[in-house]
């Protein structure tokens, strides 16, 4: 028999088989834009499977950014809903339970469980960048966020046998911002949309936006600036054609800092924080020049709570496919 494993985001719907000894038979990438529904973006793939000549699968677990309530979720930045049971009986026939649906951070969530601990030493050390170093403590919440086309946020709480997932949304509380630039950005925010969540700030989309209320201020009057897609930002800044796009990107690590440092703090996630996601890894140059991530989990200009903070470490996941390897 073979499984279906999904990670559906916004931009992206990333669909693999495995067989039943957990060996990889297929691997595909749909953008979201090329499908109406993610029941047809599955048939696309699952035709693909019979092109392949591989046995149909019996069952799927799909991740999907968004909160799931009954097998189903309506995607947060995307007008798909993932109905697990209304996929089972279209295109699994009818077998009940056949496909299971889960948010894409609880999903996550179980891809970071593997790395976490001294027993997963080794796969941490291959697949994390560390941000910070400090010793985490065996069994102790884990707190896990990434940006990418939105912010999503998980908790990871010890069972007394194995860690167990709590989803969440923290994505939508209201930003916090920390200094004159961080206030005057979260007030253009405001203005422009009418709030400014967290997640106006720590995604793909908010790197523009820091970019774009940026312009004004440091742009050359003599040239006005392009518009820029968020690859194009983080790019410019990386091979330092930009210097807004580096103050961009900049201020994006400091306030994914500091958002990484709520994170610990509202749990005590003494076994570490974690940043997964596109967006971190891509930004590695960047964070080896200089310390802005760390700076701001940290945050030393308030000893209330950075002296506690120097206790937990901060990792990046350099491994992009996490969400897909909880979904299995």
């Amino acid at each position: 028999a073979t499984v279906v494993a999904g990670d559906v985001g916004g931009t992206n719907a990333r669909l693999q088989l495995y067989s039943s000894a957990g060996e990889l038979l297929l691997d595909r990438r749909y953008p979201t834009a090329e499908h109406a529904t993610f029941a047809g973006c599955l048939s696309a793939f699952l035709a693909e499977v019979d092109a392949e000549g591989i046995a149909q699968p019996a069952a799927a677990a799909i991740a999907a950014a968004g909160p799931v309530a009954g097998n189903a979720c309506e995607m947060t930045n995307l007008g798909w809903t993932v109905d697990g049971d209304a996929l089972s009986s279209e295109l699994f026939g009818g077998a009940e339970g056949a496909v299971a649906v889960l948010n894409d951070f609880e999903a996550a969530g179980y891809g970071v469980a593997a790395l976490v601990g001294e027993a997963n030493a080794a796969a941490r050390e291959d697949n994390t960048l560390v941000v910070h170093a400090a010793e985490a403590v065996e069994g102790a919440p884990v707190a896990v966020l990434g940006p990418g086309t939105g912010l999503g946020y998980c908790t990871l709480a010890w069972s007394g046998e194995r860690y167990s997932v709590l989803p969440g949304e923290g994505g939508h509380a209201s930003f916090a911002p920390r200094g004159a630039r961080q206030r005057a950005l979260a007030a253009s925010l405001e203005a422009r949309d009418g709030y400014c969540e967290v997640e106006s700030v720590l995604c793909g989309k908010g790197i523009v936006s820091i970019y774009e209320h940026l312009k004004e201020d440091l742009g050359e009057s003599e040239e006005p600036l392009p518009v820029r897609t968020p690859a194009e930002v983080t790019g410019a800044a990386l091979d330092g054609s930009c210097r807004v796009c580096l103050e961009a990107v900049d201020i994006f690590l400091e306030a994914l800092g500091a958002e990484a440092g709520h994170a610990a703090l509202r749990a005590l996630c003494r076994g570490g924080v974690y940043v997964v996601g596109g967006i971190a890894p891509r930004l590695k140059g960047r964070l080896d020049e200089v310390g802005h991530l760390r700076d701001g989990y940290l945050y030393k200009e308030n000893a209330k709570f950075s002296e506690l903070l120097s206790t937990i470490p901060l990792y990046v996941v350099t491994d992009t496919d996490v969400g897909l390897h909880g979904s299995r």
